[in-house]
């Protein structure tokens, strides 16, 4: 599927998983999907016991940005809600390029007692493979890993390789990983960029929270990171 020009899915609410798009693979993996231009998805909604991928579900086959492509305020509303932007799974594989966006999505509601349940504001990794190779990644919002979450499930290792663009100005409120949360695989290289993020504690209190490691993962730096000195920073804390 080819979606270009100004092309828009918008508008659109899902039970479950993939509010604006929902892409399972298909025979043999084969599935495509690419947004160039200026297309967008917005707007779009999930909810229910759990839901994921408001904007974007990918569980099998290739999902490619390029150009202007734009995913944003897409809404994931549940309280185990999880990539309000996008949810990438199992064998899919979600490439950015160009000056593609993610932003303004969200996996957080606000009557949600603090469990560390809503996760992947911006991208949801659970399994799967996600490749940013330029674009930006920025004002999302969740409990945990409001730009990115990465982690596994039972079939599959989730990765997330920044060979490039930035992750800035999301948001996690009360939990970890403003910019990135690791479970899983992380390497970042080039003149990628991660900050700018934040954490708003249980007082409404802001602090810079930019990659976060939970106990016992690393993330892996390839070459030189030619964004300066303050192209990422990184907290370990315990869980």
């Amino acid at each position: 599927f080819d979606m270009s020009g100004n092309a828009k899915i918008t508008d659109n609410t899902a039970k479950g998983f993939g509010g604006g798009v929902s892409m399972t693979g298909g025979t043999g993996g084969k599935a495509s999907f690419t947004m160039s231009g200026n297309a967008k998805i917005t707007g779009n909604m999930c909810f229910g016991s759990a839901c994921g991928g408001a904007g974007v579900y990918a569980s099998g086959g290739k999902f490619t940005m390029n150009d202007n492509a734009a995913i944003s305020d897409n809404h994931s509303q549940s309280e185990r809600g999880s990539g309000g932007g996008v949810f990438v799974s199992k064998n899919a594989t979600f490439t950015m390029n160009g000056n593609a966006t993610i932003s303004g999505n969200s996996a957080y509601v606000t009557s949600t007692s603090f469990g560390k349940k809503n996760s992947g504001g911006g991208v949801q990794v659970f399994g799967g493979t996600f490749i940013m190779n330029s674009g930006s990644i920025r004002d999302n919002m969740a409990e945990n890993g409001a730009g990115v979450y990465v982690g596994d499930n039972s079939s599959s290792t989730g990765t997330f390789t920044m060979n490039g663009g930035t992750i800035t100005n999301n948001k996690v409120i009360k939990g970890n990983g403003g910019g990135v949360y690791v479970l899983s695989g992380f390497e970042i290289a080039n003149g990628a960029q991660v900050l700018n993020n934040s954490r708003q504690d249980t007082s409404g209190q802001d602090t810079s929270d930019n990659v976060y490691l939970t106990t016992g993962k690393t993330f892996q730096i390839n070459g030189k990171l030619t964004g300066g000195v303050h192209s990422i920073g990184v907290s370990a804390v315990d869980t």
